[in-house]
């Protein structure tokens, strides 16, 4: 009886020294720690990285699942009001751990809670975090029998309030951005954020709540990239926040997934601000871009990672051809006809004002600026990942498709002539052998392409001989 009652005194005692918890400084945590948790969740310590990388905001503040309390916390040596969150775990795999282990877990479990969150809405309206560690340990051997794990959350913003504020602010406006295109509804996004409603805090306050972003109208990056955040989650966009340095100063934006491709997103700085803080215009700098420009002003933080492909070029919102201009349906196919014969690839995409989102294909190839344009070869104008418009080409007189017009395509045209086989030749080699473009293949056509095969170009008249010319 002696011997189990040393036992317990003993692992009283670690259980106060492992994490010390200061009263005066921190009675949130106090007045938690000391009551029953509402929800355990057992898991194995391993999982406990697992459960808050998987489980979204709205499930680690669950107040089903936490004990919830208001009160004082230390946050950068002052005392901050919070709403606090306790969640508490059993751990089923104590008996893998000794009771010298517990300093290393401490420090590691609230490390790797802390690493989990760094890209979810959490990280805007967490203020500080704090982790609680007790067991119980058998005295001869060390090994420790049970663990439990509390992890406290001390945010600017209750649960509650933020299904408030999604329910009855955030979900109209996505209704009504839902029937726009993902170009508008981006552009629209962009523009809501900055116009006005909002203004940046010059003075820097900490409130660490989206929900007092929208009551009060101002608010840091913190709020900025915590409210579209919500918002792209209304809309049904995959998200993250990102956390950084613009220009050496701590920074957070956003991370979307927009049509497969992983983009930055950083409102904030598409709304520069005056001396008090008001958006004087609205840009799209950093409205969808890829890591390459986000890179030009940003640093980006090593729990940095990507929801999809990266997207290598920014969105583009306009200045693109919709269309490829000239061509022609023939058959169900849409034909680019009568192309110039010897044009290169760079030629042909400034004569349709490509504007460098024209390709042009042989087969599977994309071609080069210099490269030969063929019949048969395909164009499309790429936009944002998707092709918007393609056809085949026709170069005059090249029925064959080797780009030039010779003696076989001569005899292509002379044989569709005799044998009457105008309309069953492919739409590429038809547009080929319609050399003067009346949408007819004819004699005439021959003649034409004759002239262009054998018809010698005359000699330049030499120039004449240099005299000199002598008075008398």
């Amino acid at each position: 009886m002696r011997k189990k009652a040393l036992s317990l005194l003993l692992v009283c005692f670690l259980i106060f020294t492992a994490i010390p918890v200061s009263a005066e400084a921190n009675q949130a945590y106090a007045v938690l720690a000391d009551e029953e948790p509402v929800y355990v969740e057992s898991l194995s310590y391993k999982d406990i990285y697992g459960f808050f990388r998987d489980a979204d905001t709205d499930r680690i503040l669950d107040p089903s699942e936490c004990n919830y309390t208001y009160g004082e916390v230390t946050v950068g040596g002052s005392a901050v009001l919070c709403h606090v969150y306790m969640r508490t775990f059993d751990i089923t795999d104590a008996s893998d751990y000794l009771q010298t282990d517990v300093p290393m877990l401490t420090q590691k479990t609230l490390r790797d809670v802390k690493d989990a969150v760094a890209d979810k809405y959490l990280k805007c309206i967490a203020k500080t975090y704090y982790l609680r560690l007790s067991y119980v340990a058998d005295e001869l051997t060390g090994g420790i029998v049970s663990m439990t794990v509390k992890v406290f959350f001390a945010c600017g913003e209750k649960t509650e309030d933020r299904a408030e504020l999604k329910t009855g602010y955030i979900a109209p406006i996505a209704e009504e951005l839902s029937a726009l295109d993902m170009r508008d509804r981006f552009l629209s996004v962009n523009d809501l954020i900055l116009d006005g409603r909002f203004s940046y805090d010059t003075g820097l306050n900490n409130r660490s709540s989206v929900v007092d972003f929208v009551k009060g109208g101002e608010g840091v990056c913190e709020e900025y990239a915590g409210f579209t955040s919500l918002l792209l989650d209304a809309l049904g966009y995959e998200n993250r926040i990102i956390t950084g340095t613009v220009n050496g100063v701590p920074h957070m934006w956003n991370l979307v997934e927009a049509e497969g491709r992983t983009y930055h997103l950083d409102i904030l700085q598409d709304g520069p601000v005056d001396e008090n803080g008001n958006h004087v215009s609205v840009n799209r700098d950093y409205l969808l871009v890829s890591e390459e420009t986000i890179e030009k002003t940003h640093t980006v933080s090593p729990f940095y990672k990507p929801l999809s492909s990266l997207a290598v070029y920014d969105y583009v919102f306009d200045g693109y051809p919709v269309a490829i201009g000239g061509t022609v349906e023939k058959n169900g196919v849409n034909y680019l006809p009568y192309a110039p014969r010897s044009i290169t690839v760079s030629e042909l995409c400034e004569l349709l004002d490509g504007r460098g989102f024209i390709r042009i294909f042989a087969g599977d190839e994309q071609l080069g600026g210099e490269d030969a344009v063929r019949t048969g070869c395909t164009a499309d104008i790429f936009v944002n990942g998707k092709t918007i418009d393609s056809c085949v080409i026709s170069v005059e007189g090249d029925c064959g498709g080797d780009g030039a017009a010779g003696e076989d395509d001569l005899a292509e045209i002379i044989s569709v002539i005799i044998e009457n086989k105008a309309e069953e030749i492919p739409g590429e080699v038809f547009f080929a052998a319609d050399m003067n473009r009346d949408g007819r293949v004819t004699v005439t056509d021959a003649v034409i392409a004759y002239d262009a095969v054998y018809k010698e170009v005359p000699d330049e008249e030499p120039e004449p001989p240099d005299t000199e010319v002598t008075g008398p």
